[in-house]
């Protein structure tokens, strides 16, 4: 933290006690009632975990990730590139389904996204690279990339396992999306 400002120290210190729920609809709750991001309820993803739930708990874990490290980073592009990781729009455990699925995902997700929520260049880098080190080529180049695929992959280790895993929290931002106005 040495050579910042303090009023700089104290905006960290005040983002290190928000709760990640409360950031997450703070930044992305255009995403989070749009139609088609609601749609991924219907696609399977991990185990029992559906595309929908995945993406709210890796945005979920990576806003508490960001909020221990104290790194400078743009919260409001590692919350919507996470929910927008995986938004390719198709149940890939359903035949037809696009070839190559593993390897292609990042690039629908990321032409999607910024087709329906106008991405900047961090947000479609960030979903670019969540496969890393599996597309060996697309290398994180920022903080918020990292994160990304740090918990983009813990999360979709949990979730193959079978673990209860964020159940508690989906609850509580699902409760809050209904109060929202349309």
């Amino acid at each position: 933290m040495k050579g910042q400002s303090k009023k700089e120290r104290k905006t960290l210190r005040e983002r290190a006690t928000e709760d990640p729920v409360v950031l997450l609809l703070r930044y992305a709750s255009d995403i989070l009632s749009s139609p088609l991001f609601l749609r991924e309820k219907s696609f399977l993803q991990h185990g029992a975990y559906t595309v929908y739930d995945h993406s709210i708990a890796v945005a979920l874990l990576c806003l508490r990730f960001a909020r221990r490290s104290g790194w400078r980073l743009d919260l409001e592009s590692l919350a919507r590139a996470a929910l927008l990781h995986d938004y390719f729009l198709y149940d890939w455990h359903i035949k037809p389904h696009p070839k190559h699925h593993a390897n292609l995902h990042p690039e629908y997700a990321s032409e999607n996204a910024t087709r329906d929520f106008g991405l900047n260049e961090l947000e479609k880098e960030a979903i670019r690279c969540h496969m890393w080190p599996f597309h060996f080529f697309s290398f994180p180049s920022s903080k918020e990339a990292w994160i990304l695929n740090i918990c983009d992959t813990r999360s979709a280790l949990k979730e193959t396992l079978g673990r209860n895993w964020l159940k508690k929290e989906l609850a509580i931002l699902e409760k809050r999306l209904v109060l929202l106005p349309q």
